[in-house]
């Protein structure tokens, strides 16, 4: 459903419904099978959390042990640690990969990379309050020649905001980084703050979301 071979080479992407995922309570009692399925790092971040977040926790750590696990057959999950603070998992194979997760509204979405990675999943119509507060006028010109419908504006600059942030090495507000330059032939934008720079896929997964996939600029 999302192909993105020509910009990302080989990323594996997984998007799943929140509600096929649930965990009736059997699951979220049974410590056998959560210890199963979680390493030992995971499993105590997931005794921390609320009920709720539990649930989101494991999901999206399973999205993402299906992806790597489809990448290296031979690994259990407990072998794979999405612990890492930095959205890295050392392998025992001695091979790193990244990955990144996101979630809004109804779904999940997870993906893993052999490169820093970065997504984000927005449901289009929300955040329309805080345009001024994360947008440059500069970026506002770009996306207005691109004629973004209103709705649309602020989730799609959140969104590529966001997703960058994600492989950045330390939190920075948003209004850091400036949209300068779009592709229409790729259907990015080229994003920079300071002396970095991003490249920065999006698209929109049905007519009520949007998804941003962001790397580190490769001249």
């Amino acid at each position: 459903m999302i192909n993105v071979d020509g910009i990302f080479p080989n990323l594996q992407i997984l998007l799943a419904q929140k509600v096929d995922f649930v965990l009736d309570m059997d699951i979220k009692k049974n410590q056998n099978i959560l210890k199963s399925l979680l390493s030992l790092d995971e499993f105590e971040q997931y005794l921390k959390l609320r009920s709720w977040q539990q649930t989101n926790y494991f999901i999206k750590r399973v999205l993402v042990k299906t992806l790597v696990g489809g990448l290296y057959p031979e690994l259990n999950y407990t072998q794979i640690s999405t612990a890492n603070s930095k959205n890295e998992i050392s392998l025992p194979n001695q091979k790193n990969i990244y990955y990144s997760i996101s979630d809004s509204g109804d779904y999940i979405l997870a993906c893993v990379w052999l490169k820093p990675i970065g997504i984000d999943l927005e449901r289009v119509g929300s955040r329309i309050k805080l345009l001024t507060a994360i947008a440059l006028e500069s970026e506002l010109e770009i996306l207005t020649k691109l004629k973004i419908p209103k709705k649309l504006l602020t989730n799609l600059i959140w969104s590529i905001k966001e997703s960058c942030m994600k492989i950045d090495t330390k939190i920075y507000p948003f209004i850091n980084y400036c949209i300068f330059n779009h592709s229409p032939i790729t259907n990015t934008f080229i994003v920079q703050r300071n002396d970095k720079r991003f490249q920065v896929y999006y698209t929109k997964i049905n007519p009520n979301y949007l998804l941003t996939i962001a790397k580190h600029y490769e001249s």
